[in-house]
């Protein structure tokens, strides 16, 4: 039984260890657009796009997996309580071995890693729907630079507002057509 207990927190550590190599505030930075640099955007949207997708399946992934393994370990508590009753001859009640089950610290430390893992499943889910928006972004700007909205615009507020109308034209009729 203890070898087999080695055995899980080996697993465990393996199965449940945090994503090697993908770092969510690397990501975070990368939402930044540069309006110069709209043609790197573009080219980088649909890599980035898919590592975080990718990032957060995993995510969910361990957070599925730190379930399965939060209930083998409440059931392992739950066993070894009313076999311990059991051979001193105490009788319990449902609500004590609920009690019991909660107040055990391999439960706890179970629970305290899935909050962990869910808070991090949220993160990466916020960070895709980020990623999602980041691409009508670029969409916009990239009708805003061909309408020369970033140009140097010389001349009178006319032809600057001109210039601007004619750009907000493009962006309307562009969100009409998605």
């Amino acid at each position: 039984m203890a070898s087999e207990r080695v055995q899980r927190r080996i697993r465990d550590n393996a199965d449940e260890g945090e994503a090697e190599g993908l770092d969510l505030a690397q990501f975070e930075r990368a939402l930044r657009i540069d309006r110069h640099a709209l043609d790197d955007a573009l080219e980088k949207q649909p890599d980035v796009f898919y590592r975080v997708a990718n990032a957060l399946a995993l995510a969910i992934s361990r957070r599925d997996l730190a379930k399965t393994r939060l209930q083998e370990t409440e059931a392992e508590a739950e066993h070894e309580f009313r076999r311990s009753a059991a051979r001193s001859g105490d009788k319990i009640t449902e609500g004590e071995v609920k009690n019991a089950v909660r107040l055990d610290k391999g439960v706890q430390a179970r629970q305290a890693k899935l909050h962990k893992l869910n808070t991090e499943v949220g993160q990466w889910g916020a960070l895709k729907e980020a990623f999602t928006q980041r691409s009508y972004a670029i969409k916009d700007l990239s009708a805003l630079y061909i309408a020369s909205y970033y140009g140097d615009i010389a001349g009178d507020a006319a032809n600057k507002n001109a210039r601007a109308k004619h750009a907000r034209e493009a962006m309307n009729e562009m969100r009409h057509r998605r």
